[in-house]
């Protein structure tokens, strides 16, 4: 694997801002700055690099999860990229913002795939966590993207990383993709390390990381469980594409990701349009597109569900002709199984003892 490249002119840029976040973080570890308890049990899923980690999945499969439970899970996001700003909610009950625009694609996404949690947006957290256990009644808070937000309180802290990040390194932002440096995950509970497919990056993984933590880890990786095809919102095996030539598409933290999930799903990918994280499709976008599929005599174009959930106008796709469209829905598989970061998590969340 390789890693990301270091933008080295830019690295006196990124020593600076890893001496404000050094700071900042002395500020909380000594008590100038004081985190707030919202009265119910807290979940931060965040992580040290900017995007594409995985971390969505998890705070579904979190949400879900506590749902089984008896429990009235809430899922509090900033709502990066949209245009609004304040509290908004994303799905209460028969509420639904399904506006990318309004909301943020990843909580519509969110809203999607979990009906029966609460998600709202708020970019002061604090805030919007008391506005929805107070509207809602909600009794434990996800939130989404929270490691670095550490104005509000936590009861489960877990950080969610890649294994190419880990094994391959990078530096701080801007000269690279890292908010923090890997000596923060002291103050998490727990990493959850995505990508981890077999026990050779399992073992990298710990080799990489050596001394810098002696955390609880645990190890996942992403599969494909269903195709949506657009228009009719037709749910199909993972399988319905295997041999048939694609066109991938995504605007994704992690877009090597994804085409590899493709492949393992027995799909041909000639060739990847990848955009920016959380780009938006333009008129022009969608004529390359349909032009690469007749370059490349592709079948289909298969989307990351977040690129969906931004496409909301339909005569956008009328513009890519005969050609079908379709987004992935993603479920996070474990290496050795998830039950004992669940039982870690209720044990946060209530107390619950370890093996029930």
């Amino acid at each position: 694997m390789r890693g990301r490249p270091v933008r080295p002119l830019l690295l006196p840029a990124a020593w600076l801002y890893g001496g404000v976040i050094a700071l900042r973080n002395a500020a909380f570890d000594r008590g100038l700055f004081r985190s707030q308890d919202v009265g119910i049990p807290v979940i931060s899923v965040g992580n040290v690099s900017a995007g594409g980690t995985g971390k969505t999945p998890l705070v579904e499969g979190l949400a879900k999860m506590l749902l089984k439970k008896g429990f009235r899970p809430g899922i509090l996001s900033r709502g990066y990229g949209r245009d609004t700003t304040g509290f908004r909610w994303v799905r209460k009950g028969s509420l639904v913002e399904a506006d990318a625009a309004l909301s943020g694609d990843e909580p519509v996404q969110m809203a999607l795939n979990v009906p029966e949690a609460f998600i709202a947006v708020d970019e002061d957290r604090v805030a919007g966590a008391r506005t929805m256990i107070t509207e809602a009644e909600i009794d434990v808070l996800l939130l989404d993207d929270g490691f670095q937000h550490r104005w509000i309180a936590r009861s489960f802290d877990v950080v969610v990383m890649t294994a190419r990040e880990i094994i391959d390194g990078d530096a701080l932002i801007p000269a690279g993709r890292q908010r923090e440096s890997l000596t923060s995950l002291r103050r998490a509970d727990t990493v959850v390390v995505t990508g981890c497919t077999d026990d050779d990056i399992h073992t990298a993984v710990r080799d990489a990381l050596g001394t810098k933590t002696d955390l609880d880890m645990y190890y996942t990786y992403p599969v494909i469980s269903a195709l949506i095809e657009a228009g009719d919102d037709r749910r199909l095996d993972s399988e319905h594409l295997k041999g048939k030539r694609v066109l991938a598409v995504s605007g994704i933290g992690n877009p090597a990701s994804f085409k590899a999930s493709l492949v393992e799903c027995g799909m041909i990918v000639p060739a990847h349009q990848a955009y920016p994280d959380h780009h938006v499709l333009t008129s022009g976008d969608i004529s390359d597109l349909a032009l690469v599929c007749r370059q490349e005599a592709c079948e289909a174009i298969v989307m990351t569900q977040k690129d969906a959930v931004r496409m909301s106008n339909a005569t956008a796709l009328a513009d890519l002709k005969q050609i079908p469209v379709y987004h992935t829905l993603m479920h996070t598989e474990w290496l050795g199984g998830s039950g004992a970061f669940e039982r870690a998590v209720l044990i946060a969340v209530q107390g619950m003892p370890n093996g029930t």
